[in-house]
């Protein structure tokens, strides 16, 4: 039958899930997606922390082909490690903290404190976590409790926007169930839409159709001038005149010859030249410059001169008075 054979895949496939959830317990393991090729099959593993699954170097994937060949009956499997978006939000992963520190040893109070403190720190919606089992001494009895926190569905066709799962720890004292279920942040249930949530909703859509709005300049009037200049005028010209104008002889056209390149020795006289020029000036200046020095001090003799002769007049109208 061909039930049977869906039948047999499904149960494969939940048989591979146990089995990567036991070796990726600590990578913290979501999902298994299997995508089967004519050559392989493609295993895609999603997970919390790719790098603890993967190991240093591949160490910790090499050999599971083989071990999933063996046991599962997959030929030329391919095993590809995904990471999980938003694993904050990851209920298997979070299950599976709560079930390790249980198994340690660590007192359920303890674990149960921590694991709510987390969650309501987190900007979800709400959530319910459940233990149940005996999480007393080994006479006592199994013991039921329940934490929740904030807004959650558990009838109906909304729970597919809860996320949902279960595990059990397995204690000296007997075995533990943990249940977890969680409404990540910006959920839209559909009995709590309303003006609100649809303006938050598509208020990204509306500011880009507002802004390609207000962007969108009108086409500006051309004037009546510009128009006037784009339309081309075609004067009527009759064939004497064109003939005319090809009878006009062309205007001759110099041509413009390219400097020669000058030779290296011209170059060097040049540069002589220059120099011998430039020596003269400095000569020149040197020369200059004593008469200047002669000039400044005559000027100041002259000066001298000048006050000795008014201090002499001073003194003859002083000595007449």
């Amino acid at each position: 039958m061909i039930e049977k054979y869906f039948v047999k895949q499904a149960i494969k496939k939940l048989d591979l899930e146990r089995f990567f959830e036991k070796h990726f317990a600590r990578a913290g393991f979501n999902s298994l997606y299997i995508v089967k090729t004519p050559v392989s099959t493609r295993l895609v593993v999603s997970v919390a922390r790719p790098g603890i699954a993967i190991g240093y170097s591949g160490k910790a994937i090499k050999g599971i082909g083989q071990i999933v060949e063996e046991k599962f009956g997959i030929k030329n499997p391919h095993i590809e490690i995904k990471s999980v978006e938003d694993p904050e939000y990851n209920v298997k992963y979070i299950v599976q903290t709560i079930v390790n520190d249980l198994e340690k040893g660590i007192n359920w109070k303890q674990v149960a404190y921590k694991a709510v403190k987390s969650l309501s720190d987190m900007p979800i919606m709400g959530f319910e976590l459940i233990f149940k089992g005996k999480m007393m001494s080994k006479g006592g009895r199994k013991q039921k409790y329940r934490f929740v926190s904030g807004y959650l569905k558990a009838i109906g066709d909304q729970t597919k926007l809860v996320k949902q799962t279960m595990a059990a720890a397995y204690t000296k004292s007997g075995a533990i169930g943990v249940r977890l279920r969680l409404v990540p942040p910006n959920t839209l249930f559909p009995d709590k839409i309303g003006e609100k949530e649809i303006s938050n909703a598509i208020k990204g859509d509306v500011k880009k159709i507002i802004i390609e709005d207000l962007t969108q300049k009108e086409p500006e009037k051309e004037s009546e001038k510009e128009l006037e200049k784009k339309e081309k005028v075609v004067e009527y010209k009759p064939e004497e005149s064109k003939k005319e104008e090809k009878k006009k002889p062309k205007k001759e056209e110099k041509v413009v010859e390219p400097e020669k390149e000058v030779s290296k020795e011209k170059k060097q006289e040049v540069i002589k030249e220059k120099i011998v020029e430039h020596k003269k000036e400095t000569k020149e200046e040197k020369k200059e410059e004593p008469k200047k020095e002669e000039k400044k001090e005559n000027k100041a003799e002259t000066k001298s001169i000048k006050k000795d002769e008014s201090l002499q007049k001073d003194v003859k109208t002083i000595a007449k008075k």
